[in-house]
């Protein structure tokens, strides 16, 4: 495995991605390459968010943010594996400093990344023989996928797929609005057959890593393994586009609540290779009544 697959930036922190959050009103606190999320709620108070944050952004930084605002309530998510020495001594940091391990996460706590600077016969070797004998079978068929930047045909089997998986999904209004901010590094793919739409997948190439956003299908698509050919075409899209790394962006973590659902979807991508990368979590601090109570309550 090669040392690229640690000097990706994610898609959490790039300029676009928060670009559509700040015209949701939220503001964009930069600090070195990480930019925080801050917003001000109704009795709650000011919120303080960092997605996949730099593992280096100072946490001096962030608390003097903490207290210029007077955050209620600070999550924090760091963009390192967990089971590294620097991720054990952030971790120290942050108990010493009154944040404790958030129940529930707000980005994926263990994902699986496959090295894109491999030949594409090497990634293919590396599969399961699943992978192997579905994409053969479904070449015989004659599925097409098409390559689009549009998610409107796309958008109901997500609906469909946001409820048996239990994430949330934004509508399509806003969906388009913050995934099309990407322009041509979006790919949108979408699996046909017999002129009928069976399955879809979005994939963000920016940069050097690319990052699976969903991937949703129907009934018949499932039942003749259109997600096979699908993954694999995300593959070659990412690779091609010239990325080097290619993030599942999560699978079930038995650390965390994570849906049940997830197990079988997890099961799915780790035929394809790659290596799991695991993160700390979440990590939060609540510094006033009403933020605290809904803690205590474990809604936090």
């Amino acid at each position: 495995m090669t040392d690229s697959l640690s000097e990706n930036l994610d898609y959490r922190q790039l300029p676009q991605y928060n670009q559509y959050l700040a015209g949701q009103g939220w503001q964009i606190e930069q600090r070195g390459p990480t930019a925080l999320l801050r917003r001000r709620f109704p009795i709650l108070g000011t919120i303080l968010i960092l997605k996949r944050g730099d593992p280096n952004t100072p946490l001096e930084a962030i608390e003097k943010l903490v207290t210029r605002y007077r955050a209620a309530l600070v999550k924090l998510d760091f963009d390192i594996d967990h089971r590294s020495p620097e991720a054990a001594t952030l971790q120290t940091n942050l108990l010493n400093r009154g944040y404790c391990l958030s129940r529930l996460p707000f980005c994926p706590t263990k994902t699986i990344k496959i090295d894109l600077a491999l030949p594409l016969e090497q990634l293919l070797e590396q599969t399961s023989s699943d992978v192997r004998r579905y994409l053969r079978k479904n070449e015989r068929e004659n599925f097409l996928i098409r390559r689009d930047q549009t998610i409107d045909d796309f958008y109901p089997l997500l609906q469909k797929a946001s409820k048996i998986h239990r994430y949330f999904l934004p509508g399509l209004k806003n969906i388009k609005k913050q995934w099309e901010a990407f322009g041509p590094n979006l790919k949108v793919l979408t699996g046909y057959k017999d002129g009928r739409l069976l399955g879809g997948a979005m994939v963000v190439c920016q940069n050097t890593q690319a990052s699976g956003i969903y991937m949703a299908f129907s009934g018949d698509g499932l039942s003749c393994h259109l997600p096979y050919s699908m993954m694999w075409e995300a593959i070659v899209v990412a690779k091609t586009a010239g990325c080097r790394v290619l993030d599942l962006d999560g699978v079930y973590d038995e650390r965390f609540n994570a849906p049940i659902s997830w197990k079988g979807l997890s099961v799915f991508k780790k035929k394809f290779g790659g290596v799991e990368v695991e993160y700390p979590g979440t990590y939060v601090k609540c510094r006033y009544l009403p933020t605290r109570l809904l803690t205590a309550l474990k809604l936090l």
